[in-house]
């Protein structure tokens, strides 16, 4: 009998325990938020793609001051909750699960290194299995002769191109819809023909090449990466004016003579 009733008395508590718990949703959606599109590169990146589109059809698009208004609109409780609504699909569990793997240190940590990761994965396989399973063909580490084109980098030809080279190496990271990107561009070309003789200059268009630019952490566009020996010697995210870059070049190879 006392047996009989502690099990019952066991699994009263336990269905109680499951029945009251809850959870907040709102609370668990607004943490999401901040982990996503609330993020200032997240703002950044929306900002380049309407100022884009408004450009396209002729309206004027100042950066700055949309900055300051899709701020203003966060604050906005309707907005908060057309945001919110697109997470209509979740129940109140899976809102608040999202929200710990979004929080999750380590979870953020993985998506910066996934890609090194994934690389050095293959490399052992590679060693592994004596023969390459990379996307493109292991060449040996020769010299890049200088005085090229500007490089268009992709997954296949960046081992080559960037990591086996022992020239230092410019990128300018870039999209088709940034504005600005569209304007550094030509201060880039300035700058190949005042440097092509000490450096390779190369271009890697984000929307074609994410993993590229996970790899590189680029978050914003245009963002100009220097490298020598496959390493990032420095990072400059902008629409940088010709004496900048300019500036920013002489440091570099300063950095690595």
């Amino acid at each position: 009998m006392k047996r009989r009733l502690c099990l019952i008395i066991f699994t009263a508590l336990t269905f109680s325990k499951l029945i009251g718990e809850t959870y907040n949703r709102e609370e668990d959606l607004r943490a999401i938020l901040d982990q996503t599109v609330l993020k200032e590169d997240h703002f950044q990146n929306m900002a380049h793609v309407i100022a884009a589109k408004k450009l396209e059809t002729g309206d004027a698009a100042d950066y700055e001051s949309m900055i300051t208004k899709m701020h203003r609109a966060m604050k906005d409780p309707e907005t908060m909750h057309d945001l919110m609504d697109t997470y209509h699909s979740f129940n109140d569990r899976e809102i608040h699960e999202l929200r710990q793997i979004f929080e999750n240190e380590t979870f953020q940590k993985y998506n910066e290194e996934s890609f090194a990761i994934l690389k050095n994965d293959m490399q052992i396989m590679e060693k592994t299995l004596e023969q390459p399973i990379d996307l493109h063909v292991q060449s040996p580490i020769v010299k890049a002769p200088l005085n090229r084109q500007i490089v268009k980098l992709t997954k296949d030809n960046y081992q080559e191109e960037v990591e086996e080279s022992e020239v230092p190496v410019v990128i300018d990271v870039y999209t088709d819809w940034c504005h600005y990107c569209k304007l550094y561009s030509e201060t880039f070309k300035k700058m190949h023909e005042q440097f092509k003789d000490k450096c390779l200059f190369a271009r890697i268009n984000a929307d074609e090449e994410k993993i590229l630019t996970t790899f590189l952490k680029v978050k914003a566009y245009p963002t100009t990466v220097f490298l020598y020996k496959g390493q990032v010697i420095s990072k400059d995210t902008g629409n940088m004016s010709q004496e900048k870059l300019e500036g920013k070049i002489k440091e570099f190879l300063s950095k690595i003579e």
